[in-house]
Parts: C-alpha cells; structure tokens; sequence
C-alpha cells in the first residue's frame, strides 16, 4: 500500500467488482477514459478483474483507491505499458463516482502513483493520453505539479459524430523529488 495525506492506493479485491462494473457502466466515465464503447456485464469485468489479480507480468499495473477512513474504493489507477529499459510508463485514472470529484482526490492519486513509479519502480517519465474535452483531467494534471505537453494527436477520438484531439503529457522523475517525503510504501 502508498499512504499519502488523502488517499491510500491499494491492490484491487474481489469485492471491489460490483463497483468497478458499476463504474464501467457509466457511459460518462467510459467517454471521459476513451474506455470500451459496449455493454460490459459482470462476467466480463470478473475476468478482467482476475486477470488484473494474477498478472505477473509486471508491465500492467493497477491500484484501487480509498479515502481513509471510509474503506469504500473510489478509484482505479493504473501504470501500463511499463517499459523498464527505456524507465517509461503510460498512467490512467477513473474516479468512479461523481460526487467525488472536484475533492483533489485524483491528483492525490496521481501524485501517490508517481511517487511508486519514480521512486519504486526507478521510472524516469509517466505519460497520459487526455481527450481535448475532458476539462477536469487537465484540472487535475496542473494541481499534481510540473507537467509537459509533448504533442495531440489531431482528431483522434470519435464520440458523437465528432473527433477529438488527444493531448499527450508527460511527468518526469526529476520534478517530483518531492514525492519522497509526502509518501511512504
């Protein structure tokens, strides 16, 4: 576990399927992700789940999140696509439920994801992929700290008739040496 001062990341359970599928029902969420587009029932996500659960692979991985002392998962939070040659890593976000949102929740997590990537794994740079639309994951990027655009794929994502940029940004290790003493593992 990552205690930071808002929120502990833990390894995701079992009993957090119902949430998970509840969250991934959400056809705000799965637009705000660029998530799967279908229906997804129970059984889908508890093999996605128990794949998440047995991976060994280390190049995928995922934290639940909670906001001591309620117990209750508010989130996921992911590392993927790990590179440990080249000390990269691609980061995404849900905050399942709307009404905690807004709370500095997420850049909370994002910080404590940082800190396991940067100084845990010895990751140089994590690297996010935000739809041009999702105004609040931008909010959220500026409050976590120093954060670069490294370029937008032009009319990437298709919702609704429409094509959206997806802006690429990247945290590197060097801006968030801070981490060390706002985190303990």
């Amino acid at each position: 576990m990552i205690h930071g001062k808002k929120i502990i990341l833990r390894s995701l359970r079992e009993n957090d399927l119902p949430s998970i599928n509840k969250w991934r029902n959400n056809l705000e969420n799965r637009i705000l992700t660029q998530g799967y587009r279908g229906p997804v029932t129970m059984e889908i996500d508890s093999i996605w789940l128990n794949k998440v659960l047995t991976n060994t692979d280390s190049r995928n991985i995922y934290f639940g999140f909670e906001n001591p002392p309620q117990p209750d998962l508010f989130g996921i939070i992911q590392l993927n696509e790990i590179d440990y040659i080249s000390g990269v890593a691609t980061c995404g976000i849900l905050i399942g439920d709307d009404e905690n949102r807004g709370k500095g929740i997420g850049a909370e997590a994002v910080r404590a994801v940082l800190y396991y990537a940067f100084f845990i794994l010895n990751l140089r740079k994590v690297i996010t992929y935000i739809a041009s639309f999702n105004k609040q994951a931008f909010k959220v990027q500026k409050k976590v700290g120093k954060v670069h655009e490294e370029g937008c794929l032009k009319a990437h994502y298709h919702f609704n008739g429409h094509y959206f940029d997806i802006h690429i940004q990247s945290f590197f290790r060097e801006d968030f040496e801070f981490l060390k003493d706002d985190y303990t593992f």
